[in-house]
């Protein structure tokens, strides 16, 4: 199997694209919540509403705790999270008010949660950045999705980091 042709008609990006993307995401503010959507394969709520405490880079095995679901992380991804943790920090002593008593991860330099409109914003000018056609915010989903099959993972272990507990395979 192979990653699918990029396309106008494709609702995610190839192997390629996502390297793109994940490259201009670097440059872009907040852009480190797109490259957590795309690595994690999370929904766009399941970002935006991460809590401090759903963090556990400490661990022998770094993982997370979205919804109901634990997944584990890469070193990549724990490099991605502690610098937005180190970059809360310095917005939160700048900050001359701060608005975010639950404690997200993923905040604006208010400290307000980073909003649904802001992430679209945020992935667009990314996607424009990288010389990309825009593909939704689910669509990164559906890329990582793609590539972890491509990659020859399993699809159970595909459902369970999907937050799905049971496949059949037929």
């Amino acid at each position: 199997m192979t990653t699918p042709p990029s396309d106008t008609d494709n609702p995610w990006f190839s192997q390629d694209e996502a390297d793109r993307y994940m490259a201009a995401a670097r440059d872009v503010l907040h852009g480190d919540l797109c490259r957590l959507l795309l690595l994690g394969s999370l929904r766009g709520c399941e970002g935006r509403s991460l809590l401090r405490g759903d963090l556990r880079l400490e661990a022998a095995s770094p993982y997370l705790v979205v919804n109901t679901r634990t997944l584990d992380v890469d070193a990549e991804t724990v490099r991605l999270l502690r610098d937005r943790l180190a970059w809360r920090e310095r917005a939160r002593d700048r900050a001359t008010r701060w608005d975010d008593p639950a404690d997200h991860v993923f905040t604006t330099e208010s400290g307000a949660p980073i909003s649904e409109g802001q992430l679209r914003r945020i992935h667009t000018r990314i996607c424009t950045r990288a010389g990309l056609r825009p593909i939704t915010i689910r669509g990164l989903r559906h890329t990582s999705v793609s590539l972890l099959i491509v990659a020859g993972v399993p699809l159970a272990k595909v459902a369970r980091i999907l937050g799905h507990p049971t496949w059949q395979g037929r």
